[in-house]
């Protein structure tokens, strides 16, 4: 394609960098009209040019972000970034480190977007004028505040307003201080007026589910035959267990950090369960068989009708959240936090931080009045 043709097909938004060769991404009318259009068309232009300061600015105008891609030297131009910050405030993640730390700037960014901060220098998350301004813009920005910051008085009241929001954000930061020893001793206490064990719940982000759904599949030559299409889902949700008496069931999913539930013979279940809430599933595949159990390979049509049979559900992830039920309505949370840490609740309000999954399933096992020795015995 000549020069021409492609700056018709640019400038009428039919053709991009991308798809130009060499020689035109090079070229500096084409590049300009391509900016134009799309900023982080930068993205393609030559070497050259990402440092040329006149196609940068027409890219930035477009686009704040196509700072990404500009040259080094350009990303340490006060007049390039502080044009990316009018097109995009965001556009500071890619700005030379000396606008990260220039507190005059980075409070401009911040009062337009609170969660610029986190692309700040380290001094200036902890200067308390940045953090306010940035809080009060959003209050989500707060995680990226020093940390001494994340608890004082006057930034958090800011950020939350709301007396039972600052209260619970406060009490979760406590809990974080407390471990294993603190979180058992709550746990006791709460035992003694808990009343009896209803249900136990464990929540899964990531499961793979096989779903069966019968129907008549029509030929290329328009035959119909009887079958069954597989089909293949990547699921998520909770298994539920009806406490006490499925205890040892529950406390056995627990344990496997791989298990799997199927209704094939040859496949056997590592765990059982009661009952199961998956809301939704992203479908990744199917194959299609007749009645016989063949495969079919090609057909032009099935019609099933829509109703399928959950036939096998496997994981290898632990859960992401543990819920024990109790008669008086209160139960007993495990969220997953970060990395292996489980905050542990008692009713919405937590009581402390376990550091790995063999303190939960220590804890989990305290709840449900089963030692050690026992669950140990009963498997035997």
């Amino acid at each position: 394609m000549d020069k021409k043709e492609a700056l018709k097909q640019i400038k009428a938004g039919e053709l991009s960098l991308y798809d130009v060769d060499k020689k035109l991404q090079a070229d500096k009318e084409v590049v300009l009209a391509a900016v134009k259009q799309d900023g982080t068309a930068l993205e393609y232009a030559d070497k050259k040019l990402k440092a040329d300061k006149e196609v940068v600015l027409a890219a930035l105008k477009q686009d704040g972000y196509a700072l990404d891609y500009a040259d080094k030297k350009l990303k340490a131009d006060k007049e390039v970034v502080l044009a990316a910050l009018k097109q995009n405030v965001d556009a500071l993640e890619y700005a030379d480190k000396k606008f990260k730390a220039d507190k005059k700037i980075v409070l401009a960014a911040v009062k337009q977007y609170g969660d610029a901060l986190q692309y700040a220098d380290k001094k200036l998350k902890a200067d308390k004028e940045i953090v306010l301004a940035a809080v009060k813009q959003n209050r989500y920005s707060l995680e990226y505040a020093d940390k001494k910051l994340q608890v004082d008085e006057e930034v958090v009241t800011t950020a939350l307003k709301d007396k039972k929001l600052i209260a619970e954000y406060f009490q979760e930061k406590l809990a974080k201080t407390k471990g294993k020893k603190e979180v058992l001793n709550q746990i006791k206490k709460f035992l003694q007026t808990s009343g009896d064990l209803t249900e136990g719940r464990a929540n899964y982000a990531s499961v793979m589910e096989e779903e069966r759904e019968t129907g008549t599949f029509t030929m290329e030559d328009g035959k119909e035959i009887e079958g069954y299409i597989i089909w293949y889902n990547k699921t998520g949700g909770d298994l539920i267990w009806n406490l006490p008496d499925s205890t040892d069931d529950f406390f056995n999913a627990l344990e496997k950090i791989e298990w799997v539930e199927s209704e094939d013979e040859d496949v056997k279940d590592t765990i059982t369960y009661d009952d199961m809430d998956f809301s939704s599933s992203d479908g990744k595949g199917s194959n299609a068989y007749d009645e016989n159990d063949k495969e079919i390979t090609e057909y032009d049509e099935f019609n099933g009708g829509g109703d399928t049979e959950v036939i096998c559900l496997e994981s290898t992830y632990k859960p992401t959240e543990i819920t024990v039920n109790f008669k008086s309505e209160k139960s007993v949370i495990f969220e997953n936090s970060e990395n292996e840490n489980y905050t542990v609740k008692i009713t919405g309000e937590a009581i402390g931080v376990l550091k790995n999954y063999k303190d939960v399933l220590m804890v989990v096992r305290t709840l449900l009045g089963k030692s050690k020795k026992k669950i140990a015995k009963k498997k035997a």
